[in-house]
């Protein structure tokens, strides 16, 4: 009798393990970006709005992800040309 019940119990053990490695998939996280967004109105000489400008700030990580291979001339920074294909991006990236 316990030797049915030991056979028994190895079967559900070996049918509970295989049930959880087969149903175990890739792990898969969904990255997060943190912006810190701020908006300025501009005003002339007369008291009118004439622009309101954005500044969008990311987060360390992906700031070092998105500017990889973008200092074409290789001086260690960023000019304002070499930031253009990405803001190119960000802004058509907004619709």
């Amino acid at each position: 009798m316990r030797s049915n019940y030991l056979k028994f119990a190895a079967k559900a053990v070996i049918v509970g393990l295989t049930a959880w490695i087969a149903g175990a998939g890739a792990a898969s996280a969904h990255p997060h970006v943190f912006v810190e967004a701020r908006s300025e109105m501009v005003f002339d000489n007369q008291s009118s709005l004439v622009s309101i400008r954005h500044v969008w700030r990311f987060d360390a990580a992906f700031t070092a992800f998105a500017v990889q291979g973008l200092d074409a001339n290789g001086d260690g920074a960023l000019s304002h040309e070499e930031l253009q294909p990405l803001a190119k991006v960000n802004v058509e990236s907004l619709k």
